[in-house]
């Protein structure tokens, strides 16, 4: 006659769900902590890209403030992956990129302004609570541009801004997934009632023949 261990077989089924009792709580344990360093790695890559920005409104700032109709100042740019630079004139209600991304002007960009983008998988559409960007607005008549370079040597990129300004130059669009950081080149020309923004990678033959152009 067959007799079954039914204390063992208790004893087993306690040990089993014990461990899968055990094993859940690891599982959200994990969870959390990975949650967690996902929310710092943002964090840090927020912080990183405010102060990268803070830096260039100085000297964007310091620019404007000089009573020279020509200034010319430098700097170290830093763009971390997933992050972008980005700067509107007062008549853009858009940039379209030579990709034919569509960035459109951000609710807190009224006139002209500079613009980092804290996440750039969603930019290339209307804003929406979900765009997480933040924008300096510099009033009109300032406007900001960069080099027109076909081969994405001043921003290491094949996300450009389209020509402006007669083809001479381009919208000013600095997309980080490769550009690091970089010796930057700021350049401010008063025209009237207009104030133009150069910005663009340090070149020093370029540099030369802007400032003699400038001064002659």
């Amino acid at each position: 006659m067959l007799h079954l261990d039914r204390g063992g077989s208790s004893e087993n089924m306690l040990l089993f769900f014990a461990f899968l009792v055990v094993g859940a709580m690891m599982i959200f344990v994990w969870l959390d902590v990975g949650y967690g360093m996902f929310g710092i790695l943002q964090s840090t890559r927020t912080e990183q890209a405010d102060q990268n920005f803070e830096a260039l409104l100085r000297e964007v700032n310091l620019l404007l403030a000089q009573r020279a109709g020509f200034a010319t100042s430098q700097m170290a740019l830093s763009l971390q992956r997933k992050t972008a630079l980005v700067g509107f004139n007062e008549q853009d209600s858009y940039i379209r990129t030579t990709t034919n991304k569509y960035i459109f002007r951000p609710n807190s960009c009224y006139t002209s302004c500079l613009c980092v983008y804290y996440d750039t998988s969603n930019w290339g559409i209307r804003e929406k609570a979900s765009i997480k960007v933040r924008c300096k607005d510099f009033g009109k008549g300032v406007y900001f541009y960069t080099r027109n370079d076909p081969s994405d040597a001043n921003i290491g990129t094949n996300i450009r801004g389209v020509n402006v300004f007669g083809g001479t130059y381009e919208h000013l669009v600095f997309d980080g997934r490769r550009f690091g950081t970089r010796a930057m080149y700021l350049e401010k020309l008063k025209e009237g009632d207009n104030t133009y923004i150069y910005i663009a990678e340090y070149d020093a033959e370029e540099i030369a023949r802007r400032k003699e152009s400038a001064t002659t």
